[in-house]
């Protein structure tokens, strides 16, 4: 049986040095803002590597996470099209969007997706749980950059999006 060290070292090997080279390149290229979103423990991990993007990085990178705004956009617009309107009142802002989803099937994250792939906004999709997840498969659909995470336990699944992500400040 494997340990959750053994899973997360499996998870790691599977995702592509190339890829990681690449995410790192665009992240620390792109002269615009960005935009991390994601539910619960993944709007955790898209706040914590805001603050290191912006603190070592010196991006101007934004989250989704205060509660007032959340409980509002979601009153007025339903949760299901929450992150969409964040996205649509600010795309001029922030025309690169990082998605952050375990599951890849929270439907505000698929619809901010949808949205974001509709004005041509860049898109980077970190997923897990299954490959056929929709966030992971509209990312493959639009060519747009993605991260799958071969495992279907949470913790796992987050520590691996919090390295990849990570991969944009530390060495890879």
């Amino acid at each position: 049986m494997k340990t959750f060290v053994d899973k997360i070292q499996f998870s790691l090997t599977n995702i592509d040095k190339a890829d990681l080279r690449i995410f790192k390149e665009t992240i620390i290229n792109t002269n615009a803002p960005l935009i991390i979103l994601g539910n619960g423990g993944s709007s955790a991990i898209a706040s914590h590597i805001a603050n290191d993007y912006t603190k070592v990085l010196k991006k101007k990178v934004f989250t989704f996470s205060d509660s007032a705004k959340i409980s509002c956009y979601a009153n007025d617009y339903g949760y299901e099209n929450s992150l969409r309107r964040f996205i649509m009142d600010f795309e001029e802002y922030f025309p690169t969007v990082i998605l952050v989803s375990s599951s890849g099937n929270s439907l505000n994250i698929i619809n901010a997706a949808r949205y974001a792939i509709s004005k041509n906004l860049e898109v980077i999709g970190l997923t897990g749980f299954s490959e056929s997840n929709l966030l992971n498969q509209l990312c493959k659909a639009h060519k747009k950059f993605r991260f799958y995470v071969n495992d279907n336990s949470y913790g796992v699944v987050e520590c691996v999006h919090q390295i990849i992500l990570h991969s944009a400040v530390d060495e890879i």
